[in-house]
Formats: structure tokens, C-alpha cells, sequence
């Protein structure tokens, strides 16, 4: 294997969120760079029922060692880190509005989908998680 800048000789870097990989196509001899999402591959895990949480409301749990914001909005549950990424305010006691989530501290809001800041002082996207609800059981993982 050749070396690679930044891939040095061994072909692998290792970070918090993603694996990247270097393939050489052995016919053409090209080098390709592939990016593998192990977050994926978590599982999901249960963290309230669904008789936790009133329609409208908020509530703080956890999912593996991370505070999530776990969030029923008009019947639909959503999940987003809890931690407020401009100065780490708990999103979970904060207001809820249709999709948006505002920080009690600073007023930061953010899209309960997508994570995005739709108003600062934040200038951080949230973590979201995907929820799966099954009978009465709320499971999340990371997206």
C-alpha cells in the first residue's frame, strides 16, 4: 500500500464518528477513499414508554452514557442530544414548538429533526437520534 498524506501507510484514520478506509481497485490501480458510519450499526435501546411522556412535552433520558432530549411533539416522538451546544443548557427543560426545541438559557432553537440552530446564540448543530416506538416502548439510537 502506498503512502497517503493523511492516511499515512497504514490506510486507516480513526475518529469519534467516522471510519475512513482507502481501497485500491486492483484492476485500475485507482485509490478511493470510502467513509463507513459505524453509528449505523448501533443498536437500538429502550429509554421511556410511551405513558412517560405527555403529548407537548419533554423529558430528559439516557442513552448509553449521553442526556438526550427526548420530546413528544403532537404524538410523534423525537430525540436530540439534551445538552445545548452554545453553553450547555438542558434543552429538556426548555420550550417545545411544533419541531423546535429552544434552550431555557440563551433562547437557542433547534429543529428537532435535523438538529439544525434555527435561532442562536448556538452556532452548533444538536446530535439527533432515531426513535423507533414499539408497542408502548420509546427506542432510540444515533442517526
Amino acid at each position: 500500500m502506498r503512502w497517503h498524506p493523511y492516511l499515512g501507510a497504514r490506510g486507516r484514520i480513526f475518529n469519534n464518528d467516522t471510519t475512513w478506509q482507502q481501497e485500491t481497485n486492483r484492476t485500475s490501480g485507482l485509490t478511493r477513499i470510502l467513509e463507513v458510519y459505524p453509528r449505523l450499526t448501533e443498536e437500538f435501546l429502550q429509554v421511556a414508554t410511551t405513558s412517560e411522556i405527555q403529548a407537548d412535552k419533554m423529558k430528559m433520558v439516557q442513552y448509553k452514557d449521553q442526556s438526550i432530549c427526548l420530546a413528544n411533539s403532537a404524538g410523534k416522538y423525537y430525540a436530540i442530544r439534551n445538552t445545548c451546544t452554545h453553553l450547555g443548557g438542558p434543552l429538556a427543560q426548555g420550550k417545545l414548538e411544533d419541531h423546535t426545541v429552544e434552550c431555557p438559557w440563551h433562547g437557542s432553537r433547534f429543529d428537532l429533526t435535523t438538529g439544525e440552530v434555527k435561532r442562536g446564540p448556538a452556532q452548533t448543530p444538536e446530535q439527533v437520534y432515531e426513535v423507533k416506538v414499539e408497542g408502548t416502548a420509546i427506542l432510540i439510537r444515533p442517526k
